[in-house]
């Protein structure tokens, strides 16, 4: 087991060292989930609608598993910065199972509610049997990502986010080669279309189990013993408690994104392919938000178990510095570059309209979103989930929901957008100073 690395030296250059592979690792998996969508909108403008309609119901249980490893994560740092090394094995080995059991649940009620959801969200029927194509394999495949999902977060808590970076990327590496192979029938591969996407991502997660989960165990993570029942149940339970508001804060962003969905799905099947490209481009662009926000709890977790609160404020303070003024350097990239952008996509008129308004719109609210994604962290690594679950409550239904409607009734897409990225602003503003607050409380 790797020794607590968090609690001393620079706060800068570890949280750097923490970071940047976790930014390359989560890098790797979006560019391949791009290049799914790339070679998805090579099929035709109903094809890239569908997969855009599935995102909602694909991000609600990617945040599932998110939300579990960060409970995980969490724990486990914390007992490893109060020096109580076998208990965070307990975590690192009972987590995995308790999460493979929740993930095949969410799958099994998720297949069974396919055609009604995606009728709600307004897919149109044969958009729907697109969708159909796709689901089906997904969910089945996606219990795989549980094992390596969870068991990075485990090694992620230890301060080693290189070796997570690594099997993040070689998944995503695997899923990108195979894609065009099942997708078009290239060689003796058939042509499976949708199913051929979800069928490669699938494989490539398999994959990654295995080797993230021998990984583990040769850093000596794992009690290959025969547990005891009260010592797993006390873990699960413990689990649980943590992490039940981190999934829930973690799935209101596809339940926000899914209304957004039907509501752009009013101004037809363009508007729908053209957001969906938006939402993955988006993803990509926060990346360092995302990657700060994974090493936050783990950070936080270890210095709250060693009671050095000054290192965490100190952590806010540079992480709230780099990420506006990184968001707001990319924005203005984005902005100049969204024609061409928005043309590799799509040759239809429209479709590359509201791609390119969407690229010109969101990425200026950007520095504030990833405001409220660090606050969140904060929150969760000092075992307040609640106050995370709170905080995006707050900015998904007090403001981006309200906001994008009342800019879509105004002035259609693009008021919808503008409603989006005006609610991105007022949260961040929220979660920066209830961060300062919260750490004032503090010491």
């Amino acid at each position: 087991m790797s020794k607590p690395m968090l609690t001393e030296g620079a706060i800068g250059p570890i949280l750097y060292r923490m970071s940047i592979p976790m930014m390359l690792g989560i890098v790797a998996i979006l560019v391949f989930n791009f290049v799914d969508a790339y070679y998805i909108s090579l099929l035709g403008t109903d094809y890239l609608a569908a997969v855009s309609f599935t995102f909602p119901a694909t991000f609600a249980v990617m945040s599932l598993i998110l939300g579990l490893g960060v409970g995980n994560s969490t724990l486990i740092a914390v007992e490893l910065g109060a020096g109580r090394t076998e208990q965070a094995k307990q975590f690192a080995t009972y987590s995995i199972a308790a999460c493979v059991m929740i993930v095949f649940s969410a799958s099994l009620l998720g297949i069974i509610c396919i055609d009604p959801l995606f009728s709600l969200l307004g897919a149109k029927e044969s958009v729907r049997a697109l969708i159909q194509d796709y689901m089906h394999i997904w969910y089945m495949g996606v219990v795989l990502l549980a094992f390596p999902m969870i068991s990075n977060s485990a090694m992620r808590a230890t301060g080693d986010t290189r070796t997570p970076s690594l099997i993040m990327g070689m998944s995503a590496l695997i899923n990108g080669i195979l894609d065009p192979f099942l997708i078009f029938g290239i060689g003796p591969f058939p042509r499976l279309e949708m199913q051929g996407a979800a069928l490669s991502s699938a494989i490539s997660w398999c994959i990654a189990a295995v080797v993230a989960v021998r990984a583990l165990n040769g850093k000596s993570m794992l009690i290959l013993t025969r547990p005891q029942w009260e010592v797993v149940r006390s873990c699960w339970r413990r689990l649980v408690t943590i992490a039940m508001p981190i999934v829930g804060s973690n799935l209101l962003n596809p339940l926000a994104l899914g209304v957004i969905t039907a509501m752009v799905a009013q101004f037809g099947e363009a508007a729908v392919a053209a957001t969906g490209v938006g939402m993955r481009l988006e993803q990509i662009v926060i990346i360092s938000a995302m990657g700060l926000s994974a090493c936050i709890p783990p950070f936080v977790g270890q210095n709250r178990g060693a009671r050095k609160f000054h290192r965490i404020g100190d952590a806010m303070k540079l992480s709230f510095q780099f990420l506006m003024t990184w968001q707001c350097a990319l924005a203005l990239i984005i902005f100049v570059g969204a024609p061409g952008i928005a043309a590799l996509f799509s040759q239809a008129e429209e479709t590359k309209s509201i791609i390119q308004m969407y690229l010109m719109t969101l990425p200026l609210s950007y520095g504030f979103l990833a405001w409220v994604m660090i606050g969140s962290a904060l929150f969760n690594g000092l075992h307040s989930p609640g106050k995370g679950l709170l905080l995006n409550a707050s900015r998904l239904f007090l403001f981006y929901i309200p906001f994008a409607y009342l800019g879509s009734e105004l002035k259609g897409v693009e008021g919808l957008f503008i409603g989006c990225a005006l609610a991105n602003v007022t949260a961040g503003v929220l979660a920066w100073a209830w961060t300062r607050a919260t750490h004032k409380a503090l010491v």
